[in-house]
């Protein structure tokens, strides 16, 4: 990419295509597969798919960016020689319907609101609801619930352990609150912020803005 962007020509012909250009390149030791690159409605990150097609009725998708950006990688850098025959550019489209169909369903779990809420372990859980049951004179209504919500997140294993043990100490339930709440000013814990759940798609809104085939060399 540096090499591409450096060479000014290259450069100002590749964002010239239009969209849903595509090209390939053989690479020793490769699959037919085909890397895509998407974009969902006008959401500004790039969605990236890299779709295995050794068995063409059961395409193998993968969706982690760098393992799609790997698999794109020309083997000889810009002077790697186009390589499309007649299948190549066939299965393109099974592929792209099976990437398009998997990034809409993956968006879309991303945008239930249900799916974005933090699995609270059990010594957090624990923690708020002995502060619901217990709350000392000294602590109003408001604090509490301030220190229910400062509980009820994840947190690292560190912090877990350190409820864990102030659970366990034998100490009165109010005091245990107090030391709760100490402990949540020491650690500067602060209530999670919610998550904005993602606008719903369906696949129609998936752009694709390139592609690129991967096959073995002949």
């Amino acid at each position: 990419m540096r090499e591409g962007h450096e060479s000014g020509d290259l450069i100002d012909r590749v964002l010239g295509l239009p969209w849903g250009s595509g090209s390939g390149m053989a690479r020793v030791g490769a699959a037919r597969g085909y890397v895509f690159c998407a974009q969902i409605g006008d959401h500004p990150r790039p969605a990236f798919r890299y779709v295995e097609m050794a068995d063409p009725l059961n395409p193998v998708i993968i969706d982690d960016t760098l393992t799609c950006l790997a698999q794109a990688q020309p083997p000889e850098g810009p002077d790697t020689e186009r390589a499309l025959d007649g299948d190549g550019h066939r299965l393109a489209f099974d592929a792209w319907t099976a990437a398009r169909a998997h990034i809409a369903a993956e968006w879309n779990v991303a945008a239930d609101p249900a799916n974005l809420q933090p699995t609270v372990p059990k010594a957090m859980r624990d923690a708020a609801a002995l502060v619901q049951s217990s709350r000392p004179p000294s602590m109003t209504l408001e604090e509490a619930d301030t220190l229910v919500d400062v509980l009820e997140a994840p947190y690292p294993e560190r912090t877990l352990r350190q409820v864990r043990r102030l659970l366990a100490s034998t100490a009165t339930a109010s005091d245990k609150v107090a030391a709760l709440a100490q402990l949540a000013t020491e650690l500067g814990l602060e209530p999670s912020t919610p998550l904005e759940p993602l606008p719903e798609v369906d696949e129609d809104d998936v752009h694709l803005v390139c592609w690129l085939a991967i096959v073995p060399p002949a």
